[in-house]
């Protein structure tokens, strides 16, 4: 799904995957579910580039559906890595899972993100820490679209909500985020669950925020 000239989300895939495309590179937001590496590279390719473009791997936080891929595909493109400090000991195997497992495939980590932190690609992207789904949930605001890649902290699938109860490991954090990020005031947000919202955005999550 084209989200803007150089966002898209890929079809069917749980967990809404999303490659940003730069001029000689391309980032991926999240990895989805395992065995979803084809459905990537084959979005890659139908825009033009080669899955060897993969350079930098963004993960909003560390459940099966947000890394599942993730070490498929490491090991076929050398991609950097980014996460934050307590999704990284899931992801590198050195925490158990909130499901209680360690990963099967851990992987390295190339960058240790904060709240704060702008990673100086696409025209920049601000890390903002999004608790509350989990311990270490992380967003990435793109700056320059003013889009905010929200992975669970938000969802869409009934309608713009904060983190589904069911799967949220503390409920006020993940209220004061829905808070923290309305003052993002984002055009866009793409959603790990749920249609994406490609304009006005920001009066939505304003509005939700309001009403918690």
């Amino acid at each position: 799904m084209k989200i803007t000239n150089t966002v898209f989300q890929v079809d069917d895939v749980t967990g809404g995957p999303s490659i940003i495309l730069g001029e000689n590179f391309i980032s991926l937001i999240d990895t989805g579910i395992p065995k979803s590496e084809g459905k990537i590279f084959s979005l890659i390719e139908s825009l033009g580039r080669k899955p060897s473009d993969l350079k930098h791997i963004l993960i909003t936080h560390s459940d099966g559906d947000h890394i599942g891929s993730l070490h498929a595909l490491v090991q076929a493109t050398g991609a950097k890595v980014y996460a934050q400090r307590d999704e990284t000991d899931v992801i590198q195997g050195k925490r158990k899972s909130r499901g209680g497992q360690k990963i099967r495939k851990p992987v390295q980590v190339t960058q240790v993100v904060k709240d704060g932190d702008v990673l100086a690609i696409h025209g920049g992207i601000k890390v903002v820490e999004s608790f509350g789904h989990t311990t270490g949930h992380v967003v990435y605001l793109l700056l320059k679209e003013n889009l905010l890649m929200a992975g669970d902290c938000l969802n869409n699938v009934n309608g713009l909500a904060g983190s589904m109860p069911q799967y949220t490991a503390n409920m006020q954090q993940s209220k004061e985020t829905v808070k923290k990020l309305a003052t993002l005031a984002p055009e866009s947000i793409v959603f790990g669950h749920g249609p994406p919202i490609l304009s006005g955005a920001s009066q939505k999550l304003k509005a939700l925020a309001e009403s918690l």
